[in-house]
C-alpha cells in the first residue's frame, strides 16, 4: 500500500469520524431544543393555571390579554408600591389555594372530606368574585 493509499484511508476514517461529530452535535442540539419547549410548556400552562384559579376558565382571551397590555407598566415597575401590594395579594391567593390543595388531599386520603365544605371547596368561584370586588381576604 503506497504511502498516498494510508493517507486517504486515514482522511476517510477522519471524515467518517467528523460525520459522526457532526451527527453527535445534532443530536445535543436537538435534544436541547426539546428541553426548552418542554421549559416554556410548563411556564406557559403554570401561568395558565394562574389565570383560571383566579378567573375560572371562561375567561375572554381579548380581554385577558388587553387588561395586561393597559397594566403592564405594573409588571416594568416590579419595585413599585402598587406592584409591591398586588404580588403580596397574590402570594396570599396562591398560598391559600396551596393549603387548600393540602387539606383536600389528606380528606381524600382518609375519606373524610364532606362534599362542599370550605375546606374542600375549589377556590376558583369565591377568588374570581373577590377579585373582582376588590376585596379579596384570605382567612
Amino acid at each position: 500500500m503506497s504511502d498516498n493509499d494510508k493517507e486517504l484511508t486515514h482522511l476517510e476514517k477522519l471524515e467518517a469520524r467528523m460525520a459522526k461529530l457532526r451527527m453527535q452535535i445534532a443530536k445535543e442540539k436537538k435534544k436541547e431544543s426539546a428541553k426548552q419547549r418542554k421549559e416554556r410548556t410548563h411556564r406557559l400552562i403554570k401561568k395558565g393555571g394562574l389565570v383560571e384559579m383566579v378567573l375560572g376558565d371562561s375567561v375572554d382571551a381579548g380581554l385577558l390579554v388587553g387588561l395586561l397590555d393597559s397594566r403592564k407598566d405594573i409588571f416594568q415597575d416590579p419595585e413599585s408600591s402598587q406592584a409591591r401590594d398586588l404580588k403580596a395579594r397574590g402570594d396570599r391567593l396562591i398560598a391559600e389555594r396551596e393549603r387548600q390543595k393540602e387539606v383536600k388531599k389528606k380528606d381524600d386520603s382518609t375519606g373524610s372530606g364532606i362534599a362542599g365544605s370550605s375546606a374542600t371547596a375549589s377556590p376558583a368561584g369565591q377568588n374570581a368574585e373577590n377579585a373582582a370586588d376588590g376585596n379579596a381576604r384570605i382567612h
